[in-house]
């Protein structure tokens, strides 16, 4: 699937895209929230280093930036937010590089392992869940049902999905031969080592029906474009099953059409954090886009209106 095991060595412009995202989603999140009264528990599912080898930071320090600078702002709130970073591999990384970063707690092992301890969050939480995976394996769509079941004061998720990779490892698994080859660099993911299985890839999908869209792209009864819309469609209203209001922003490349990335925001901030995202188009990297809004306001759960926000 195009991996790496020099992920670290140097931050990509994917992951430049994606932690500018991030940072400039957390930004009017955290207030917003902790204006509640209610603690926050931010999780960064796959944390990875925390560092770049080349001095970069990973989304654990940008998660830990943000924290640190909220407490200093007011000490009052020094005990209603916390980042918690669930990593495995690098695990002496992450830890070395948070050191000093008030409010964080690291987590050893993989999400998979460390669900049950999402899950025993107080119920009075807000939770934030940043999931970045080094593939698509571990998104069991059972886990977003555990979290619904759970009935925090809010769950947030921002998601990036790598629906370009589930497509290929699905040709992969099918033995689709000589469709969805790696046209584009995709050398920006950690290696994932587990061994997949279709069976696995139902569980993230949340269904088998991804394999009758690749058997009508294999046919050839239709393009990758309409394959790609086809996919993200129906695993985007699995979500929005789980979570009332979700919105899914694809990322392309200017010289593909097929979305790299899906970006899941689930929640009801997450709606309007999304919109200066779909409109400017500036904090993408040059080379990068997001795709058009008429392609986006698709999956969006409709609104009754703006008020219902606010209720």
């Amino acid at each position: 699937m195009g991996q790496t095991q020099d992920f670290f060595k140097a931050k990509k412009e994917w992951s430049l895209f994606k932690d500018k995202i991030l940072d400039y989603y957390l930004s009017p999140y955290i207030p917003k929230i902790l204006s509640t009264g209610k603690p926050l528990v931010i999780f960064d599912c796959f944390a990875g280093k925390g560092k770049f080898d080349d001095g970069e930071d990973g989304s654990p320090v940008i998660i830990a930036e943000h924290i640190k600078s909220i407490v200093h702002k007011n000490i009052s709130l020094r005990g209603n937010i916390k980042g918690v970073f669930i990593e495995k591999k690098y695990i002496k990384d992450l830890r070395r590089n948070l050191s000093g970063y008030p409010n964080t707690e690291v987590l050893e092992g993989t999400f998979e392992d460390n669900v049950q301890e999402i899950l025993k969050t107080g119920q009075n939480n807000n939770i934030f869940l940043y999931i970045d995976p080094y593939g698509i394996k571990s998104l069991h769509l059972d886990t977003f049902y555990q979290m619904q079941d759970k009935h925090f004061s809010s769950v947030e998720i921002l998601m990036n999905f790598n629906s370009r990779g589930f497509l290929r490892e699905g040709c992969r698994l099918l033995q689709y031969e000589g469709i969805l080859t790696d046209d584009e660099e995709t050398g920006d993911y950690e290696i994932d080592d587990e061994v997949n299985t279709i069976e696995k890839m139902d569980a993230v999908a949340g269904g088998s029906y991804w394999q009758n869209i690749l058997k009508n792209y294999y046919s050839h009864s239709t393009n990758i474009y309409h394959t790609e819309e086809q996919f993200i469609c129906k695993y985007s209203n699995k979500i929005k099953d789980i979570f009332k209001y979700t919105v899914n922003i694809p990322n392309e490349l200017p010289r593909s059409r097929t979305a790299r990335y899906q970006r899941c925001h689930s929640g009801l901030s997450g709606i309007f954090l999304c919109i200066p995202v779909l409109s400017y188009r500036t904090y993408a990297p040059e080379g990068f886009r997001t795709s058009r809004n008429d392609r986006i306001r698709k999956t969006v759960t409709p609104m009754q209106s703006i008020e219902e926000f606010f209720d």
